[in-house]
Formats: C-alpha cells, sequence, structure tokens
C-alpha cells in the first residue's frame, strides 16, 4: 500500500485539478515537457520508453517515486477526472 500513497497525493485536489490533468494529457500527445511540478508531486516523462515517474516534493521514504506507463497515467486521470 505504501507504493500508491504518492498516487493519492498526486491525486488530491491540494495538487491537481481538472485543468492540469488536461495539460498532462496534452504534454504525453506534445512530448513538449520532460517535467511538469505540481505543489506536492512531480512527474518526470520518459517519451522513449513511454513511462511517466510520479515523485514527491521531498524525499519521504512513505512516499517512494512510482513508476507508471503512459497508459496508466491516461486511465488515473480519465477515471479521477472524467476526462475523454
Amino acid at each position: 500500500m505504501n507504493r500508491d500513497k504518492v498516487i493519492l497525493v498526486f491525486l488530491s485536489s491540494d495538487n491537481l485539478s481538472e485543468n492540469l490533468a488536461y495539460k498532462i494529457v496534452a504534454n504525453l500527445k506534445s512530448k513538449k515537457e520532460a517535467k511538469m511540478i505540481f505543489n506536492l508531486t512531480q512527474l518526470n516523462f520518459e517519451f522513449e520508453t513511454q513511462e511517466v515517474i510520479i515523485s514527491y516534493y521531498i524525499l519521504d521514504e512513505e512516499y517512494p517515486d512510482k513508476i507508471v506507463t503512459f497508459q496508466e497515467l491516461l486511465d488515473l486521470l480519465k477515471y479521477n477526472y472524467k476526462l475523454t
């Protein structure tokens, strides 16, 4: 369960909004930004492997980095923000 804490923080309203979720989706398509920084987390995009590293804003072993595929990230955003 600890490995998913960073996902919960990433999806929290303190960190992310629907508008920012749309910007993330647009970035996956445009491959414009390799890093996006939010209030509590940051995303590091690995475009070659189509993976994203979600990191908590400070080093904390209770919130380890989480690596997800682009598709997993899209699925999280679609589910939580009803993106189309």
